[in-house]
């Protein structure tokens, strides 16, 4: 009798249907490496760098997209997959924005690093071109100097 029993539930593993779904623990954008690399029992870096190399050879985010659209996530209950698509589509676009205000702030940075940069070398241009007797003396930065730290300061407090 334990036989059998041990031999049903052996039949009944064996026959359940094993499903595929975006991870929740190796998830680095969307879980889709992560779960295609625990379904596989592979290391999800591999699946990153098979997806990577896809990327760069033109359709690598396509396919990653479509797969974060309609593999359901892990902690998903919805048999509906009208259901799945709407909750991930609705991650894609909540993860987009996120990555959008991200790389606006990343931008102001780099603009307020372009601004300054621009000032040091009007000025280093300036001090060559009077040092040189280039530029004469008609233009005497020693009395703007004040104006520039104004400059400065309404740029500093006006910013968005």
């Amino acid at each position: 009798m334990a036989k059998k029993t041990i031999y049903n539930q052996e039949k009944q593993k064996s026959t359940q249907v094993k499903k595929i779904f975006r991870s929740e623990k190796n998830r680095i954008l969307g879980g889709v490496a992560g779960g295609i690399g625990e379904y596989f029992s592979v290391d999800p870096v591999l699946v990153r760098i098979l997806f990577v190399l896809l990327g760069l050879s033109g359709g690598g985010v396509i396919l990653y997209l479509i797969l974060w659209l309609i593999i359901p996530d892990q902690l998903s209950n919805h048999s509906n997959n009208e259901e799945n698509l709407k909750k991930n589509a609705q991650e894609i676009k909540a993860q987009a924005q996120k990555y959008v205000q991200n790389t606006q702030k990343i931008s102001r940075k780099k603009e307020t690093r372009l601004w300054f940069g621009l000032a040091l070398i009007f000025l280093g241009a300036y001090f060559v071109l009077l040092n040189f007797g280039i530029l004469s003396r008609l233009f005497e930065f020693s009395r703007l100097w004040p104006l520039a730290l104004v400059a400065l300061g309404l740029a500093l407090l006006f910013r968005p």
